[in-house]
């Protein structure tokens, strides 16, 4: 939050306590820049929307200093005008920089689990991890205002759940029989069985230090029968931009089949928990 200090010139510089109504915190939109995770990953990060209120820090600022901040943001955030309730002091005008709902870094449509997976999965940045991004946000909020956010401890928990209740295989990839998209992740009964995940859950694909987030899709089902039978019915296929980020494309086995000719270096595949 951003106190107006033109139109408030007693405040001081510095951090107050502020509430502002009408408005929430959100984890809705990722950053990709590589200061919390790994440049080019999606890691969520900080957004507002509508509803409720947000308890917060608000900081007085010029207008010069406003519009740097408000490039600083850049896209995936509104400026928006409003009032904002600080303490000690009462009612200021102030600027808040909400969540952009139109933005391609929206991800306001991912449930709680989902986030968790990005968050988890999100590598090491400049500033570090996009946990540590969530951890130092929490323990600033702790020491300025005396208590966190339930959403931070909420995601928090559940990327420990997920890393304790996770299932991995290690398993072939396929030529891309099934034309599956960049986030999908085609897989016969026998491994979705194995790594208790049904069509449409989210799987973490590793192979060395890359890893995506995909959709599980159903995989064909007579490729472990007849004359389709495979070199093993325990596969995976991904498409090929996936196999190049993931860097698989290294051909293992060309034993052909009928619906699948080649077959690639495998990887890890991990349940969500």
């Amino acid at each position: 939050m951003v106190i107006k200090k033109k139109s408030n010139g007693p405040l001081k510089f510095g951090g107050y306590k502020a509430t502002l109504k009408k408005w929430h915190r959100t984890l809705d939109l990722v950053s990709t820049g590589g200061s919390w995770g790994d440049r080019g990953k999606r890691v969520p990060v900080f957004g507002m929307q509508k509803r409720g209120k947000c308890l917060g820090v608000a900081f007085n600022m010029e207008d010069s200093e406003i519009r740097t901040l408000e490039r600083r943001e850049g896209s995936g955030y509104e400026k928006k005008d409003v009032k904002i309730d600080v303490e000690g002091v009462g009612r200021v005008d102030g600027v808040v920089f909400v969540t952009d709902n139109d933005s391609e870094k929206f991800i306001g449509d991912l449930d709680q689990g989902e986030v968790a997976l990005l968050t988890l999965h999100s590598g090491k940045g400049r500033k570090g991890t996009g946990e540590e991004y969530l951890e130092n946000t929490q323990n600033y909020l702790e020491d300025q205002l005396g208590e966190g956010d339930t959403l931070i401890d909420d995601i928090l928990e559940t990327t420990e759940e997920t890393e304790d209740d996770s299932i991995s295989m290690q398993l072939p990839v396929y030529d891309n029989a099934g034309n599956m998209k960049p986030d999908q992740i085609g897989m016969p009964k026998v491994v979705r069985d194995e790594l208790e995940v049904s069509p449409n859950d989210h799987v973490i694909v590793k192979a060395g230090d890359n890893t995506k987030i995909l959709r599980v899709r159903r995989a064909p089902s007579d490729l472990v029968s007849g004359d389709s039978q495979a070199h093993t019915p325990k596969f995976i296929t991904i498409s090929r931009a996936v196999r190049n980020e993931l860097g698989t494309n290294t051909v293992a086995n060309r034993r052909s089949t009928p619906k699948f000719k080649t077959i690639f270096q495998s990887v890890e595949i991990r349940s969500a928990g």
